[in-house]
């Protein structure tokens, strides 16, 4: 697997590559990935000589406690029910295992055109914890978003808003909103610093339904850390 790098939004990122590797199991390709004239991320899971190919992206630094923000063009209602759109924290090996401290915005219907399409949830840091998730389907038509996670040391705050947002105090235009606050003492919410990662991927490694390659597009990432 090689590590190509590329900046986006002012940081730097790995591009994944690699063949049968998770999420899926897929194929990953650098190829895959590129930014558009306007600096734009666009990551697409495409067709080629040898099948399906999928793609994602990796944060080259951890980020901490803070608000967490996201900006997609694209109608992502309408994503194939076998691709996934992932906007997320997950962590090292030394952070913890898989399905432990990872803090998700998913598009995605899990392979049934009639799930709900839109996702918030939490792999909670505490191994053997099951998730905690939220499922919603947008409002039809919104052709750009702002997906957001407000992760604090006691709870997480996901949202979704109509349009690109120019600061991150803006809080107008939200259709999708859920708080997870556990108990105090649970040790279900992550403590410790986590990468962000963006991907684009096929369910299970099962090929578009549809049979069409799919795009996603972000123009900008953005993370504000928490008050001290």
């Amino acid at each position: 697997m090689q590590n190509v790098p590329l900046l986006f939004s002012g940081y730097e990122w790995t591009i994944k590559t690699g063949a049968s590797a998770g999420p899926g199991p897929n194929r990953w390709e650098a190829a895959n990935v590129q930014l558009d004239v306007r600096k734009r991320l666009c990551l697409t899971v495409r067709r080629d000589a040898s099948g399906w190919s999928c793609a994602e992206v990796a944060l080259n630094r951890r980020l901490h406690f803070g608000l967490y923000e996201f900006q997609t063009i694209g109608l992502l209602e309408t994503l194939d029910p076998n691709i996934v759109a992932g906007l997320f924290n997950y962590p090292p090996p030394e952070v913890g295992p898989n399905r432990t401290n990872e803090i998700d915005v998913e598009w995605a219907r899990w392979g049934n055109a009639k799930n709900p399409i839109g996702n918030f949830t939490l792999w909670p840091a505490k191994p053997g914890a099951k998730p905690v998730s939220h499922t919603f389907n947008p409002p039809p038509g919104i052709a750009e978003a702002t997906h957001r996670f407000l992760w604090l040391p006691d709870r997480i705050l996901w949202q979704s808003f109509r349009g690109h947002k120019k600061n991150l105090q803006d809080q107008g235009g939200e259709f999708a909103r859920w708080e997870f606050k556990p108990p105090a003492g649970s040790g279900l919410i992550p403590q410790r610093p986590l990468p962000v990662l963006i991907n684009l991927w096929l369910f299970e490694g099962r090929p578009p339904q549809s049979g069409r390659e799919t795009m996603m597009i972000l123009s900008r990432f953005t993370h504000q850390p928490a008050a001290r």
